[in-house]
């Protein structure tokens, strides 16, 4: 067909099959219709028939022709039933629209990444069940909360630093200080706890300190010995574990008893 021609058929096409049919008042246009159809079919390429059969294959034989009712050119009182089928194009579009099969590898790949996926998970519930828990309680107990500094306290020549702490006190035989930022440590909060003698420089230098680390308070452990303060060791046995925390505004002080004596091997 030439371009005149394939328009014409495109336009009859409309009329018959189109949402607002009117070919079979036009018995004219109607036989005209039914000689291109017929010159269409025979000009069908072989891939064309192809597509074609293979449509007919999937979806069935193509549909019976519906009768439409069209009046004869001799009488308009006498009808004659006309063939009406869908255009091969509808039937070739139905053909495509039809979803590829899934592969044997997409199927292969999909069932590994599920494996993988309770793989990762498995493992990872796993390693949480699996943490040991360490828990922070060891039994101290909380004996004292200092919040009244000192002013009267001696400090000896060694320690004169102790004169830039933000807040001194004493707790039985002992001294605390806390230090701001900037003192101790350029970023945090310090604490030193030493022995009153210690401070005035009549003992040995000894202290322990802790500063701050992100939101934990600075913290300072000592342990009770026999050459602690007299009223240390009045006060608590020797062995005894004595924590102490700066939270901002006191310093609370935390004992934990001695452990236990074990049976020493044969």
């Amino acid at each position: 067909m030439d371009a005149a021609t394939r328009e014409e058929f495109a336009t009859l096409r409309r009329r018959a099959y189109g949402p607002n049919p009117d070919i079979a008042d036009d018995p004219a246009a109607l036989a005209r219709l039914r000689e291109l159809e017929s010159r269409e079919d025979r000009s069908l390429s072989p891939a064309q028939a192809a597509r074609a059969e293979e449509a007919e294959r999937l979806f069935g034989p193509r549909p019976l022709r519906s009768e439409v009712a069209v009046p004869s050119v001799p009488s308009a009182s006498e009808t004659v039933v006309v063939p009406v089928e869908p255009p091969l194009v509808e039937m070739a579009a139905r053909l495509a629209r039809t979803p590829p099969p899934i592969g044997r590898g997409l199927l292969i790949g999909w069932a590994a990444s599920i494996v993988l996926v309770a793989i990762v998970v498995g493992a990872l519930v796993f390693g949480l069940a699996s943490l040991r828990p360490v828990s922070p309680v060891t039994g101290a107990r909380q004996v004292a909360s200092l919040d009244q500094p000192v002013t009267d306290l001696e400090v000896g020549d060694a320690m004169t630093f102790l004169h830039q702490a933000a807040g001194l006190y004493r707790y039985s035989g002992l001294v605390v200080a806390v230090f701001d930022r900037g003192v101790m440590d350029p970023d945090q909060i310090c604490l030193l706890v030493g022995s009153e003698a210690s401070v005035a420089g009549d003992g040995e230098l000894r202290f322990a300190t802790g500063c701050t680390a992100g939101s934990f308070f600075p913290t300072a452990n000592i342990l009770v010995k026999t050459n602690s303060p007299d009223e240390l060791t009045a006060a608590f046995p020797v062995g005894t574990s004595l924590q102490f925390v700066w939270d901002g505004t006191a310093v609370g002080v935390f004992a934990a008893d001695p452990p236990p004596p074990t049976n020493a091997p044969a």
